[in-house]
């Protein structure tokens, strides 16, 4: 219903922009990243300032594979528009994805910086930190995440096994048990 409302808004120049980035949100959520890539390139075109069209265009972009498409469009993005934890966050994510590590950890601290209440930037960063072994500064990324957010248990979970990596026992079965009261 919502893809034919904004179908029909197209033909309104007033608003065919909103209804290229709507039709580039929906496409998304169905999983045609080629479709929402499109829509939402084409709604930048219109109004290359629109973070929203910005972010479904990188996401596009990642759901279809094309990381490296997806760097240069974040790298594109904040150089017009400056840096967004969001935004960071996710090019960590790709650069991460194609192996670039320092990079990667590069874009989640900055990210941390630009907006210390970023809890995905802090989850991404400990996961980062934990995979290569990190244990101690993977811990610190997410007890900061838990700070922000203390309702997550995956978090408590990641938090238990850096805290076991590191020999500390009762705070692994504290984090441990704290993931386990959140969600059984």
């Amino acid at each position: 219903e919502a893809n034919n409302w904004f179908q029909n808004c197209l033909s309104d120049p007033s608003v065919a922009w909103q209804s290229l980035k709507g039709l580039g949100r929906i496409s998304l959520e169905n999983g045609n990243w080629v479709e929402a890539k499109n829509y939402a390139w084409a709604a930048l075109e219109a109004r290359p300032n629109d973070k929203e069209a910005w972010v479904t265009w990188a996401k596009a972009l990642e759901g279809a594979g094309d990381h490296n498409e997806m760097i240069e469009a974040y790298g594109a993005y904040t150089e017009k528009h400056g840096d967004h934890a969001d935004v960071l966050t996710n090019w960590g994510r790709s650069l991460e994805a194609q192996g670039d590590l320092p990079g990667a950890v590069e874009k989640y601290v900055l990210s941390t910086e630009v907006d210390p209440t970023c809890s995905n930037a802090w989850l991404n960063l400990g996961d980062l930190l934990f995979k290569v072994g990190n244990f101690s500064e993977a811990a610190t990324s997410y007890q900061s995440a838990l700070q922000i957010e203390p309702i997550q248990p995956e978090a408590w979970f990641c938090l238990g096994n850096c805290c076991g990596n590191l020999n500390v026992w009762e705070a692994a079965v504290s984090a441990y048990n704290q993931a386990l009261t959140i969600d059984p």
